[in-house]
């Protein structure tokens, strides 16, 4: 990652932690929802688990404060913020700039690992964390949370873009709300490429090559968040990713990895 990249990903981390709970019912305490709709600010810590599917990491822990803003317009929510250009209650349309998690430094893959893959750990480069522009669109009803979005890559990382389609059903349980998802990405082959193929100047190191091509994947994932009172509150998602074949068959993934899971849990309080 060059130093501007560095830069312009401290700072969105920073600013824009995880959230967890990021479409749930407006009607909700405050605490326990990150609406679309919502107002004011959330302050809080939080953790991150995640089980990597990259040879030779297994998992990485990740410390964070959790911030999280709501105006008229604009917003921070998890990793993105953006700018609502049409937003209602039913419907929102938004310009949204986020980070994305993928990659790796070199350094922290498993020497032993890839050997075992057929790679030498020293001719590998880093797959870089990236910064996306694009828009999505949320609808919401009785039926539950419909988000569409298209994003592409805007920080010279990997080049490529992700469309993507998500349905949540918010339920209430006491002064909380849990939100079950399932959802669908589709990586072009400039993404896909770049996180788990092998590059043209890896290949002239002599890493034998390896393209997946475009890829499409499943995900599910839990939301849970619980007002605490006082305007204190408990967040939590629970997800899963599917590793579709041409990414489990890559020489840079651990054999037997058929998908990511994740764990992120906080404490917030809301102003």
């Amino acid at each position: 990652m060059n130093t501007s990249q560095r830069l312009i990903f401290s700072a969105l981390v920073l600013a824009c932690a995880p959230a967890f709970a990021q479409q749930g019912d407006d009607s909700a305490p405050a605490p326990a929802t990150e609406a679309s709709n919502a107002r004011g600010w959330s302050f809080g810590l939080g953790a991150l688990v995640t089980d990597s599917p990259y040879a030779g990491e297994d998992h990485r822990t990740l410390p964070f404060p959790l911030i999280s803003y709501g105006g008229e317009r604009f917003y921070v929510r998890g990793l993105s913020g953006g700018y609502h250009l049409l937003n209602s209650r039913a419907f929102t349309l938004d310009a949204e700039l986020s980070v994305r998690t993928d990659g790796i430094d070199a350094d922290d893959f498993g020497r032993a690992e890839l050997a075992r893959n057929g790679i030498d750990k020293s001719q590998l480069s880093d797959r870089d964390r990236g910064i996306d522009a694009g828009l999505a669109a949320q609808w919401r009803g009785p039926a539950g949370i419909l988000r569409v979005g298209a994003k592409t890559d805007v920080s010279n990382a990997s080049e490529g873009y992700e469309l993507s389609a998500d349905y949540g059903f918010p339920i209430r349980v006491g002064t909380g709300v849990i939100t079950p998802r399932i959802g669908v990405a589709r990586y072009s082959d400039d993404l896909a490429n770049y996180y788990y193929g092998i590059s043209d100047e890896e290949v002239a190191r002599g890493v034998t090559a390896y393209s997946p091509g475009a890829v499409t994947f499943a995900r599910a994932s839990v939301d849970f968040a619980y007002a605490l009172g006082n305007g204190w509150g408990v967040v939590s998602r629970l997800s899963y990713s599917q590793l579709p074949d041409e990414l489990q068959d890559s020489p840079l993934v651990e054999p037997d990895t058929d998908g990511v899971t994740s764990l992120m849990i906080g404490l917030t309080r809301h102003f």
